[in-house]
Protein backbone atom coordinates (compact mmCIF):
# COMPACT_ATOMS: atom_id res chain seq x y z
CA UNK A 1 0.00 0.00 0.00
CA UNK A 2 1.37 3.27 -0.64
CA UNK A 3 0.80 7.22 0.07
CA UNK A 4 1.44 9.73 -2.69
CA UNK A 5 3.40 6.88 -4.31
CA UNK A 6 5.97 5.80 -1.51
CA UNK A 7 5.74 2.73 0.31
CA UNK A 8 3.97 2.67 3.59
CA UNK A 9 3.09 -0.92 4.14
CA UNK A 10 3.57 -4.66 2.81
CA UNK A 11 0.40 -6.88 2.70
CA UNK A 12 0.72 -10.37 2.82
CA UNK A 13 -2.12 -13.06 2.18
CA UNK A 14 -2.87 -14.90 4.97
CA UNK A 15 -2.47 -18.10 3.31
CA UNK A 16 -0.96 -21.85 4.16
CA UNK A 17 2.62 -20.48 4.01
CA UNK A 18 1.92 -18.65 7.48
CA UNK A 19 0.00 -21.19 9.22
CA UNK A 20 3.19 -23.92 8.66
CA UNK A 21 5.99 -21.09 8.86
CA UNK A 22 6.40 -17.84 10.00
CA UNK A 23 5.43 -14.29 9.25
CA UNK A 24 9.08 -13.69 8.37
CA UNK A 25 9.34 -17.12 5.52
CA UNK A 26 6.03 -15.71 4.37
CA UNK A 27 7.34 -11.91 3.60
CA UNK A 28 10.09 -13.43 2.32
CA UNK A 29 8.77 -16.15 -0.30
CA UNK A 30 6.24 -12.94 -1.13
CA UNK A 31 8.69 -10.14 -1.98
CA UNK A 32 10.62 -12.93 -3.77
CA UNK A 33 8.24 -14.26 -5.71
CA UNK A 34 6.98 -10.38 -6.66
CA UNK A 35 11.00 -10.17 -7.83
CA UNK A 36 11.30 -7.02 -4.71
CA UNK A 37 14.00 -9.67 -3.23
CA UNK A 38 16.88 -11.98 -4.58
CA UNK A 39 17.50 -15.58 -2.99
CA UNK A 40 19.90 -14.43 -0.56
CA UNK A 41 18.23 -11.72 0.87
CA UNK A 42 15.23 -13.59 1.05
CA UNK A 43 16.91 -16.27 2.66
CA UNK A 44 17.84 -14.10 5.48
CA UNK A 45 14.58 -12.12 5.40
CA UNK A 46 13.37 -15.44 6.44
CA UNK A 47 16.10 -16.18 8.32
CA UNK A 48 16.99 -19.54 6.93
CA UNK A 49 20.17 -20.62 4.35
CA UNK A 50 20.46 -19.89 0.98
CA UNK A 51 19.83 -23.87 -0.10
CA UNK A 52 16.93 -23.93 2.58
CA UNK A 53 15.08 -21.01 1.32
CA UNK A 54 15.69 -22.58 -2.38
CA UNK A 55 14.39 -26.17 -1.68
CA UNK A 56 11.15 -23.68 -0.06
CA UNK A 57 10.93 -21.74 -2.78
CA UNK A 58 11.10 -24.45 -5.39
CA UNK A 59 8.52 -26.85 -3.41
CA UNK A 60 5.93 -23.82 -3.51
CA UNK A 61 5.98 -23.70 -7.36
CA UNK A 62 8.37 -20.70 -7.71
CA UNK A 63 11.14 -20.84 -9.74
CA UNK A 64 14.69 -19.97 -8.15
CA UNK A 65 16.33 -20.51 -11.66
CA UNK A 66 15.90 -17.11 -14.22
CA UNK A 67 18.11 -18.21 -17.00
CA UNK A 68 16.65 -17.88 -20.31
CA UNK A 69 17.01 -21.50 -21.78
CA UNK A 70 19.16 -20.52 -25.51
CA UNK A 71 21.62 -18.51 -23.15
CA UNK A 72 22.07 -22.71 -21.32
CA UNK A 73 22.75 -24.09 -24.48
CA UNK A 74 25.14 -21.96 -25.77
CA UNK A 75 27.20 -22.20 -22.52
CA UNK A 76 26.74 -26.13 -22.66
CA UNK A 77 28.07 -26.05 -26.38
CA UNK A 78 31.42 -24.45 -25.39
CA UNK A 79 31.97 -27.00 -22.68
CA UNK A 80 31.68 -29.67 -24.94
CA UNK A 81 34.55 -27.68 -28.06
Amino acid sequence: ITKRRQPLIVSVPFDKVVVESSVHVSLAVNLYKAGNLLTGMAARVARMSRLEFTELASGLDIPVVDYPASDLKEQLAQFSS
